[in-house]
């Protein structure tokens, strides 16, 4: 097990531990698609641990605790009051999510950059900096480019939402944005396991 900018990734040999299975199976899945991996310069495969717990959600099969890290998850937005109202109601909705704020893009890469990022919640429209630059800056660094972006906005436009998805965004969310939305849509993405209790 090993880092990859910021996350967590793993070996065929690790992920045949941790589930399991012959490393001949792993890499079956591999090659078939099933389970996506990337390769290192050297040409050794490596899973991410996002992907891996996704592999298992989409087989059905239950996710050993030690895959279900912390998330933690950067919201940026200029709007002090939400970045205000969200930090509690996040931490009441589940303890797997650690909520940092910023409301400025630079402050934001900064943060991103230092490693202390798994995931962002971007305002698409923010002053000097806005969501669409910091998202483009992201994607363009190494270190930076597989980290999950939540763009949001005050307005649905279909072409905003477009544009940022094309740019390397993994979902989409309109303004009012609950905790709710914000935490389905990273277990969407296979990042967390179901809320510790409902809350809308």
């Amino acid at each position: 097990m090993s880092a990859k900018g910021n996350l967590v990734t793993f070996t065929t040999q690790d992920v045949a531990k941790v589930l399991s299975a012959s490393r001949t199976s792993v890499q079956r899945w591999i090659d078939s698609g099933s389970l996506r991996a990337f390769k290192t310069p050297g040409g050794h495969r490596r899973v991410t641990q996002r992907e891996l717990v996704a592999f298992l959600r989409r087989q059905g099969a239950p996710v050993p605790s030690s895959l279900l890290l912390r998330v933690r998850l950067l919201v940026v937005d200029d709007d002090a009051h939400f970045l205000k109202a969200l930090k509690p109601l996040m931490k009441a909705l589940s303890s797997s999510v650690e909520v940092d704020t910023v409301d400025n893009g630079v402050d934001a890469l900064l943060k991103i950059g230092a490693g202390e990022v798994d995931a962002v919640l971007l305002d698409a429209t923010m002053p000097n900096l806005d969501g669409m630059q910091v998202l483009e800056k992201l994607k363009g660094n190494q270190g930076t480019a597989e980290v999950v972006v939540l763009a949001m906005s005050g307005r649905g436009d279909d072409k905003l939402e477009q544009k940022l998805l094309k740019g390397g965004a993994a979902k989409f969310l309109v303004k009012p944005i609950t905790p709710k939305a914000i935490f389905d849509a990273l277990h969407e993405l296979g990042m967390v396991d179901a809320p510790d209790e409902a809350v809308a």
